[in-house]
């Protein structure tokens, strides 16, 4: 499983289908609906970009 923003879904994607050994794994994208305020802000804080950091 990875957790990322919906704004960096479609590089994931590509990355994935670029190097996974299947001709078509399962990729898919599920919405969080609800969670902890320092589970949800850990993804965006993890994937930010160094200079916003």
């Amino acid at each position: 499983m990875f957790k990322t923003t919906l704004d960096r879904y479609p590089a994931l994607e590509v990355h994935l289908l670029e190097h996974h050994p299947w001709d078509n794994p399962e990729i898919v994208a599920a919405p969080i609906l609800a969670g902890s305020s320092a589970c949800l802000s850990w993804p965006r804080q993890a994937i930010a970009p160094e200079e916003s950091k």
